[in-house]
C-alpha cells in the first residue's frame, strides 16, 4: 500500500505520486465522494499546511522527496 494521509479529520489511503502523469484526471470518485488522486493534487486543492503524512507505505524510500513537496 502507498501513503496514508490526513486532511483535516479525513484519512485517505493508497495515495501515490503523480510522477509527471498528465493523462489521469486530478479528481477521482470513491464511495460517492470526489477527492484528489495523487499527493500533488491534494497539495493543489488543500494546500501544504493541511496535509499530514500518516504512513509513507511503499513510498518509504521516497520520503525525502515527499517531505520536500510538503515544505
Amino acid at each position: 500500500m502507498r501513503m496514508t494521509i490526513r486532511v483535516g479529520k479525513t484519512f485517505y489511503y493508497d495515495i501515490g505520486l503523480r510522477d509527471g502523469d498528465t493523462i489521469l484526471p486530478k479528481i477521482v470518485r470513491t464511495f460517492n465522494e470526489d477527492h484528489p488522486r495523487f499527493l500533488e493534487d491534494f497539495i493543489e486543492f488543500y494546500g501544504k499546511g493541511k496535509i499530514r503524512i500518516i504512513s509513507y507505505g511503499d513510498l518509504k524510500d521516497r520520503q525525502e522527496e515527499i517531505d520536500n513537496l510538503l515544505e
